[in-house]
């Protein structure tokens, strides 16, 4: 944040160090481990160093005292977890909320829940955009979400707006899940959506439809299923 370095691991350990190297705060935040271990980035966001494992939680940027948790998931279970994927962070009129990809939206301040979408709740993997007052996600079952937010918290402040387009990938090749994981790049009203196996998705987001789909040219990358086609989480980037 200009002054601090806040560092968090997934072991469970959250720390805050000056820029000189000395150490502000630091704690441990044990719980059961999940399949691949925790993934989540933390948050700095309103004052607050967010993480994430099977609890959100919310500490003192300051102090690393704990300000708040929300217990989404269950805490048992290798399988048990909400959401894989980092967290985007915005305002409903000047409410800070988090966003996961777990189809809520949580208050930054308490960590009360905002909005609920069953829609798009699952164990999403790839971390949520906000352009031009829109939260784009993509579900697990390989969607582009678009959630207006509202100008103000006390708007009706439900999922009613909100639009997907199914991204359908069945007549394109792929060799081992043919899912999404990396993030949407939204840019002049288009969202460009990146499967996992290298198809590449460009959606009018006005429009609510799809504008074209391409294979990109990986070649031999795509070849067995421990080679780069597993590993396209990465999300795009924007230049020039």
């Amino acid at each position: 944040d200009g002054s601090f370095v806040y560092a968090w691991f997934a072991s469970g350990v959250s720390a805050c160090y000056d820029l000189e190297g000395h150490r502000k705060w630091i704690r441990a935040d044990n719980h059961d481990p999940v399949e691949h271990g925790f993934t989540t980035s933390p948050l700095l966001f309103e004052g607050k160093f967010i993480v994430y494992m099977r609890e959100l939680m919310a500490f003192d940027a300051k102090t690393g005292k704990e300000v708040w948790r929300n217990s989404p998931a269950g805490k048992e279970g290798i399988y048990t977890y909400r959401f894989r994927s980092s967290f985007a962070a915005g305002y409903v009129g000047n409410v800070g909320v988090v966003m996961p990809a777990d189809g809520c939206l949580y208050k930054a301040s308490d960590g009360q829940v905002l909005l609920k979408d069953p829609r798009t709740m699952g164990a999403g993997i790839s971390t949520p955009v906000v352009d031009g007052g829109v939260e784009y996600k993509i579900s697990t079952g390989n969607e582009l979400c678009m959630l207006p937010l509202p100008a103000a918290p006390d708007a009706a402040l439900n999922a009613a707006g909100l639009q997907g387009v199914k991204i359908s990938m069945d007549q394109y090749p792929f060799y081992y899940m043919n899912c999404i994981l990396a993030s949407p790049l939204v840019h002049d009203g288009l969202a460009y959506v990146l499967s996992n196996s290298g198809l590449l998705t460009v959606v009018d987001v006005k429009a609510n439809a799809i504008v074209y789909q391409k294979m990109l040219d990986l070649g031999h990358l795509q070849g067995h299923n421990e080679s780069a086609f597993r590993g396209i989480g990465v999300s795009p980037a924007l230049a020039g």
